[in-house]
């Protein structure tokens, strides 16, 4: 199977599973809390574009959607390092940025492919 079958065929073959994941997320939002992307690899570039995407895309507020990529701007081979303090995409910056202040509604979404 080519790769870009096995991409259509994965999501279609979980769609209402990924339906009650993002009604789950929608309903984090609508109560005023977050959704964080924990990704690693390419997984986790996408979840730190859909978390980019979100500002410009639906007014989102900077923190309502955030992206962490496992080893953070060295992931992304960006030499110049985070574009601020508070903005840290590594996953030891969700440790230290996000993690102490979640709460119930708060929805942390971990992706990753399971190889083996």
């Amino acid at each position: 199977m080519r790769a870009y079958e096995k991409t259509l065929e994965i999501p279609c073959a979980h769609s209402e599973g990924m339906s009650a994941l993002l009604e789950a997320a929608g309903k984090s939002l609508q109560r005023g809390r977050r959704v964080c992307y924990l990704g690693w690899g390419s997984l986790g570039v996408l979840g730190l574009v859909d978390a980019s995407e979100c500002v410009p895309t639906f007014g989102a507020d900077d923190e309502d959607v955030r992206g962490f990529i496992s080893g953070g701007y060295n992931e992304l081979k960006n030499n110049e390092g985070p574009l601020g303090s508070d903005f840290r995409i590594s996953h030891e910056g969700f440790l230290h940025l996000v993690l102490s202040s979640l709460g119930d509604h708060d929805m942390v979404l971990l992706i990753y492919t399971q190889t083996g």
